[in-house]
């Protein structure tokens, strides 16, 4: 089953809305959640409050639902925006630094996850730390990106990226 806000999705279901969460994974009792609503970073700077909404405690909704339901596992979307820019160590252990809302929405997400995964009815948790989504209504992000992704979705074959003189963190 899934829900979404917009059309298209079998539920109509406002990912900010406890009440409606709970009674949804109640209704369906699945064996997983793939939870990857989210207001991204242009949301998020604009709206401080709605994103938090959204991310933070949509998110927390989605967590207690599926503990109280005792729904096996929850995948959820991080972000490398929890992470911050790079430095030094990569990997699981790296520290998060989020430098935007929706930064910082993602990395309570991850410390959520972690805190409640030694509940005794806990999901197995996994965040996927994205570094960059396409696909329908995506109009904004990094530029250079979406234009490459364009042009192959277009059928050019013959590609070309921009050769910058610093590395990308993507």
């Amino acid at each position: 089953v899934t829900a979404d806000i917009l059309a298209g999705a079998d539920r109509h279901l406002d990912a900010a809305d406890p009440a409606a969460i709970v009674a949804l994974v109640n209704e369906v009792r699945p064996e997983a959640i793939v939870h990857l609503a989210a207001g991204l970073t242009d949301a998020g700077e604009r709206d401080p409050v709605a994103a938090t909404r959204l991310n933070a405690l949509g998110t927390a909704a989605v967590f207690a639902a599926a503990e109280q339901s005792k729904v096996a596992r929850v995948i959820y979307a991080s972000s490398i925006s929890a992470v911050g820019p790079m430095q030094g160590t990569v990997g699981d252990d790296t520290r998060l630094n989020p430098r935007n809302v929706y930064g910082a929405t993602k990395a309570f997400a991850e410390h959520l996850a972690y805190a409640m995964c030694t509940r005794p009815d806990a999901p197995a948790y996994l965040g996927l730390r994205f570094g960059y989504v396409y696909g329908p209504g995506r109009v904004r992000g990094w530029v250079e990106v979406q234009a490459l992704i364009e042009r192959v979705a277009a059928g050019e074959r013959a590609i070309r990226f921009p050769d910058y003189p610093d590395a990308m963190d993507w």
